[in-house]
């Protein structure tokens, strides 16, 4: 897979940071399409997840053992993880953004399986940056991807990390749910953001994604307990 990572490296370095309404950067084919067309053959079965205690009676899944895949699938998402999870790719996206302390990759393979929301926030200090590559098959689901948000005029959030009302902002841009698609973002004071999952009733209700951070695993709300040390 080599030349596919280094495919994904090109496109993170080519791309062009947005700057409203705070920088980031979102790619579409962030892998090369035959390659992602093999991605999705990959991804597990429903049955190979586990459920997280930071989502408690959700049905959102990730993928943590890979004992229990057949040898393809393990050696697939084996290398997927480690390059994600290498300091190539921390620096890479750090590089981006012109981020000069140390970071460390780290992800889950995601699978919502019912409704659920995420409420406007900045996330926690300990992540440098964030990322999402989203994985459907088609673009049927494209408006469950993640609200980019600003206060309204005359609101002011205190500086925390905490969960917002959806009333207090307004959505001036949205990263759709598309196939082969990539969004990151260096979170700040500024870096409001928001999730709110409604399958359609005749849909299949299964959103696919890899949810990563680089991680400052210095600092005190670091979430070693899903992460490790």
């Amino acid at each position: 897979m080599k030349e596919v990572f280094e495919y994904v490296i090109k496109k993170i370095v080519d791309a062009q940071i947005i700057q409203e309404p705070y920088p980031h950067i979102l790619i579409s084919g962030i892998f090369p399409d035959e390659f992602y067309s093999v991605l999705l053959e990959q991804i597990p079965n429903t049955s190979t997840y586990t459920s997280k205690p930071k989502y408690p009676g959700r049905k959102t899944m990730t993928l943590d053992n890979f004992d229990i895949l057949d040898e393809e699938k393990k050696e697939f998402w084996k290398e997927i993880y480690g390059f994600l999870r290498s300091d190539k790719f921390a620096s890479i996206l750090l590089k981006k953004f012109n981020i000069s302390k140390n970071g460390v990759s780290d992800l889950f393979l995601h699978k919502d399986l019912e409704n659920f929301e995420f409420r406007p926030h900045r996330d926690t200090h300990s992540k440098l940056v964030t990322y999402l590559f989203y994985l459907p098959e088609d673009s049927s689901l494209s408006q469950l991807g993640t609200h980019m948000l600003v206060p309204k005029k005359g609101v002011v959030i205190e500086k925390t990390t905490k969960h917002q009302d959806w009333e207090l902002f307004e959505t001036v841009k949205k990263s759709e749910y598309v196939p082969n698609s990539f969004l990151a973002f260096s979170p700040h004071e500024n870096s409001f953001h928001a999730v709110k999952v409604n399958f359609p009733e005749d849909s299949i209700k299964e959103r696919d994604t890899i949810r990563g951070f680089i991680f400052n695993k210095d600092e005190k709300d670091y979430p070693e307990y899903l992460f490790g040390k």
